[in-house]
């Protein structure tokens, strides 16, 4: 056998290796990204976490609103006028008077002028706390983020102040009184 013979025997057997070492390395890589591409899938869509990751909002179960208290208030035109309102946040039917208290701090805040679409009684027997009750003629419904009151709000000072709402209820047109959650606001 010559040595031009030997040379090319021992080439092929390198490039046979280099093949063998080619296809294992690409058939190891390919088994290596579907245990990982299964890996994900698994824990993508048997978890929790498939439901944050959907946009469909009707097939998103665990979609976390921040649901306000029955009664809350908003700031208008904050900036400009002071105007709050108080608003529900759900639907009430039924409504025959509806009674709520602010309270807060008398010395850096006022609560001012009330202008409803209906008739308000405002009680104060202390400086810090108001309670309104709200009549209405005739028994209504008030509507999802309707305003029931807007209110104005002097500071005496400029810096956060709070406003709680407290002691929430209404009275249906069959006389049953009713519970409602509240919350606060810092302005």
């Amino acid at each position: 056998m010559s040595k031009k013979n030997k040379i090319k025997k021992e080439e092929i057997k390198i490039f046979k290796q280099f093949k063998k070492q080619k296809i294992f390395n690409q058939v190891s890589f390919v088994f290596a990204a579907l245990i990982v591409g299964i890996g994900i899938n698994t824990f993508v869509f048997n978890s929790e976490f498939w439901n944050n990751l959907k946009t469909n909002l009707l097939e998103n179960h665990n979609m976390n609103i921040e649901k306000k208290a029955d009664l809350y208030i908003e700031k208008i035109n904050w900036e400009t006028t002071n105007l709050m309102k108080l608003v529900t946040w759900e639907e009430i039917n039924n409504i025959k008077n509806i009674s709520f208290s602010f309270t807060y701090n008398p010395e850096k805040v006022e609560v001012q002028d009330i202008f409803p679409n209906t008739n308000v009684t405002r009680l104060e027997n202390e400086k810090w706390i108001s309670t309104f009750i709200v009549n209405f003629e005739k028994a209504k419904t008030v509507k999802v983020w309707e305003d029931i009151i807007n209110f104005y709000i002097s500071k005496k000072w400029n810096e956060s102040q709070n406003l709680n709402l407290i002691n929430a209820n209404f009275t249906d047109s069959s006389n049953t009184k009713y519970d409602l959650t509240t919350s606060w606001i810092i302005f």
